[in-house]
């Protein structure tokens, strides 16, 4: 099953005295790249998170955001790091005059300086509190491998749908290859004669050298590994483990026989139907960029 590497999950809920929001955005990466921003308070939990990701995502940037705060009608004690706020609103004023930034330094510029305020009880490490914050991060991540999952069917119809296009013009060139190398032998032949029309002409030494030089132009190997890769993609698609690389590599793979056989076949036809094949690799490239 195909997965996209784009997904968006958020999950809020609550515990004791505090509440929390989880937000999970997955984008493009070519490895796996997790960033996580928490408080300070549950920073301890970061490797337990970056465990899970790692477990059932293997490419992508990860980037989660988690905000906890003390609800809103839960009387604790709160404390202010006065010193913390100082250094903060000084790096405000000082940036503001180096910038020239006109707006003045409000409370709520200060206020939104990280950890500036430490609750009473505020320790949560205790495995209650563990447990139930790690099921709804395991809750998040299920819901961002859904949406992945969700684009993955997607891509699937998409990728499939370009190699059967692909697949039915390729069936269009090996058509129309004969009647190109009959017309390039007889072109041949007939400037082989009219060179050499005051001399005489070895019949079977002419077939042999347009033999040769038919040889030459022939793109019976090119064809049948274009179409060996374009039914690899198709099987690719249909795989459960991550597949995103394979399949980056197979269309660089028929891009390359596709640039062959337009630069040995010097024919209108043949060639508007190269583009033609062309524009569909082009289309699955933008599309795997975007495959776990």
């Amino acid at each position: 099953m195909l997965k996209s590497m784009t997904g968006f999950s958020v999950v809020s809920d609550s515990f004791d005295k505090w509440q929390f929001e989880i937000s999970i955005k997955t984008l493009n990466s070519r490895y796996l790249d997790c960033h996580v921003r928490m408080n300070n308070n549950i920073s301890f939990l970061e490797p337990k998170l970056r465990a899970k990701i790692k477990e059932k995502i293997s490419r992508g940037k990860v980037e989660v955001f988690v905000a906890l705060k003390i609800n809103e009608d839960c009387n604790i004690d709160t404390e202010l790091f006065l010193s913390r706020a100082e250094k903060f609103t000084r790096l405000l004023r000082e940036t503001k005059q180096k910038c020239n930034i006109i707006p003045e330094v409000s409370m709520s510029n200060v206020l939104r300086c990280p950890d500036l305020f430490r609750y009473e009880d505020d320790d949560l490490s205790g495995d209650e509190f563990i447990d139930y914050f790690l099921s709804c991060f395991d809750k998040a991540l299920d819901n961002v491998l859904i949406f992945r999952q969700k684009e993955g069917e997607v891509l699937k119809t998409d990728v499939t749908d370009c190699c059967r296009k692909s697949l039915a013009i390729l069936e269009l060139i090996k058509k129309e290859y004969p009647r190109v190398i009959e017309d390039y032998k007889n072109r041949l032949s007939e400037k082989i004669k009219e060179v050499l029309k005051e001399k005489d002409v070895n019949e079977d030494r002419v077939l042999t050298e347009i033999a040769i030089l038919s040889d030459k132009i022939t793109v019976h190997e090119e064809t049948i590994r274009l179409e060996n890769h374009l039914n690899n993609l198709i099987n690719l698609t249909n795989s459960k483990a991550p597949v995103g690389k394979k399949m980056d590599f197979t269309i660089q793979e028929a891009n390359r026989e596709v640039n062959t056989i337009g630069s040995k076949i010097n024919d209108i036809k043949i060639s508007a139907l190269v583009i033609d094949i062309k524009a569909e690799i082009e289309k699955m490239r933008e599309q795997v960029q975007n495959i776990e």
